[in-house]
């Protein structure tokens, strides 16, 4: 059979197993990335670094995919080459203590993370968009639950895999058996994704929407007004966050079993909160979950204060998995909501450059913070202490300035469940396993959201007017035009019958 003549089911089977295959490759390796850089004795700098930069990198070259795509003139190919580039960093990173000198592993490692980013990053606007036009509408939220389920899985076997064989294997060896599984199961992702159906896509233009024209424009939208409380949060966030590892390992000194099943906790807890926070986004709003989510998230460092206790961190870990997942899915569709669908591909990229900019700053001051804590105290454990409650603090500060100006864009009492679909896409330090809205409903759904609009301000002016919200709610659309005219001439103080024609009851 020719790939020309590959099924759809054939290639939505193939694609849940690459889903398996992605998150056992980021079990092994997302949260062992600075564990291997503090066995080759990082400093806070570095650390705060190979933590930022790549996404950053990674950020920007995504803008530029379209014209990659363009080059290479198809889909699978394109998506097939990033897989197969990044097994190789992979692969170099495996053998990389075992070739280079001691003095040169720590700078190669950090320039092959970069280049690692580039290759892993910039096939994520091309493979959403493809999968998008892949899965039929009807399927897509069941379809990528189910390949949720299986990365989730996947992912919490990998990671507790990758804490015994680190546990079992000595010093530099334990990693290069895990970067060179991770190299074998990218090749095997590859695989699955060449031997799926080729779909023919393209990324509609940018007309009139230049970076300059958002940043212009963001105060006083809602889309800007969102950015803000994001990329602000982040910012406070990313004070701390890449020296939590750098706490765990060599403050408190847990091995590397112990710290895994830190990680583990917050994948756990992600995975299984993803639908009681998408349940409160039907009922109340993505407004509220992000509002409530953002509360949690700026209490977590705070927590980290209180004890030194394993259970309690173990504790504190599920919250912050919680608190984040639910920060990552109503940002995904508050962003969704927010941007109109011709500009809505380049409007997230801009977002994502100014999330990954405030997460490099948020490193690069934290590491400066930790410094300056350092030459203040002797104690090894005080500056990451004191680190942690200031960036719990603004944290605090920057959800409570920001919750005024976020509004809920839609009415919430109709559920969007219908066409929305989320994919496992990372897992990261404190978050766990990250999900993402693959695209924004379907047009059956955003008209029901436009309709539902109308009727939301038409159902508050009947009730002003006196009105029973039960006969509102069981009026016919004829029968409310009816009703809005009857107002109208009212108002103009026109005398009317007690019932207009056509009127019911």
């Amino acid at each position: 059979m020719s790939k020309k003549d590959v099924s759809i089911k054939e290639s939505l089977r193939l694609n849940i197993v690459e889903g398996g295959v992605f998150g056992a490759m980021n079990g092994l390796t997302q949260n062992f990335l600075v564990p291997f850089a503090l066995l080759f004795s990082a400093s806070n700098f570095m650390v705060s670094l190979i933590t930022t930069l790549p996404g950053l990198v990674g950020s920007i070259v995504q803008l530029m995919a379209p014209r990659f795509l363009k080059i290479v003139r198809s889909a699978r190919r394109y998506i097939v080459l990033g897989m197969v580039g990044h097994a190789f960093i992979w692969l170099l990173l495996g053998l990389l203590p075992f070739i280079a000198e001691s003095s040169l592993v720590l700078d190669s490692f950090f320039i092959l993370i970069l280049i690692g980013a580039v290759f892993s990053l910039m096939i994520n606007p091309v493979w959403m968009t493809y999968m998008g036009e892949l899965v039929p509408i009807s399927r897509r939220a069941r379809y990528f639950g189910n390949r949720n389920a299986v990365a989730g899985v996947v992912t919490f076997g990998a990671t507790m895999l990758a804490g015994v064989i680190l546990s079992v294997a000595s010093g530099a060896t334990g990693f290069a058996v895990l970067f060179f599984l991770a190299a074998l199961l990218r090749l095997a992702g590859g695989y699955c994704i060449n031997e799926s159906k080729e779909i023919a896509i393209k990324f509609p233009a940018a007309r009139n929407f230049s970076i300059k024209r958002f940043v212009k424009q963001a105060p006083t939208t809602d889309f800007g007004r969102f950015v803000s409380l994001a990329v602000f949060l982040r910012l406070m966030t990313y004070l701390a966050a890449p020296f939590f590892f750098v706490y765990q390992l060599q403050v408190l000194n847990l091995n590397y079993f112990l710290f895994t099943v830190l990680q583990v906790a917050a994948v756990i807890s992600s995975f299984l909160s993803m639908r009681y926070w998408a349940n409160l986004a039907d009922k109340r709003g993505n407004r509220v979950v992000l509002m409530y989510s953002s509360f949690i998230i700026a209490f977590v460092p705070l927590l980290w204060v209180t004890t030194k206790a394993f259970p309690a961190l173990f504790v504190f870990e599920l919250v912050s998995g919680l608190s984040w997942a639910g920060f990552n899915l109503a940002s995904s569709n508050y962003m969704l909501e927010a941007s109109s669908a011709k500009n809505r591909p380049y409007a997230i990229s801009y977002f994502n450059l100014f999330n990954q900019l405030a997460i490099v700053g948020g490193g690069i001051l934290g590491a400066g913070l930790l410094g300056l804590f350092g030459l203040m105290t002797s104690s090894a454990a005080l500056p990451f202490l004191l680190l942690f409650g200031v960036s719990g603090v603004l944290r605090l500060i920057v959800v409570y300035l920001t919750k005024p100006k976020l509004k809920e864009l839609r009415f919430v009492e109709v559920g969007v469940k219908r066409g929305q679909a989320m994919t496992f896409i990372n897992v990261l330090p404190q978050q766990g396993a990250v999900y993402t809205a693959l695209e924004a409903p379907d047009d059956f759904v955003r008209d029901k959201l436009r309709v539902s609009l109308d009727r939301g301000r038409e159902f508050d002016e009947f009730v002003k007017q006196g009105v029973p919200r039960g006969v509102v709610k069981r009026m016919k659309p004829k029968e409310r035009a009816l009703m809005r005219d009857r107002f109208i001439e009212r108002a103009a103080g026109r005398k009317i019958p007690k019932k207009p024609r056509g009127l019911k009851k």
